[in-house]
């Protein structure tokens, strides 16, 4: 891959991690931030799936929610 793509990539997987924050109301924290562009990049298929099933359950994910599921996955691993 060349340079410029993944630069592409890489600010593509930001303004998504943005929108998702922007979306349910996410405070754009570093933390929050890396959290989402692990999500939003793929690059963490438990933390992608455990996000995308509390959103199918309760319609909604708050920043205490996902820290809650990606410390979870974290010590998993």
């Amino acid at each position: 891959m060349k340079h410029s793509e993944y630069e592409e990539r890489t600010a593509e997987w930001m303004r998504l991690a943005l929108s998702k924050m922007n979306q349910y109301k996410i405070a754009p924290t570093p933390a929050n931030y890396a959290l989402w562009f692990e999500y939003v990049s793929g690059t963490n298929m438990a933390l992608v799936e455990a996000v995308d099933n509390e959103i199918e359950l309760t319609g909604k994910i708050t920043e205490q929610q996902i820290r809650l599921l990606a410390t979870a996955i974290y010590k998993a691993c």
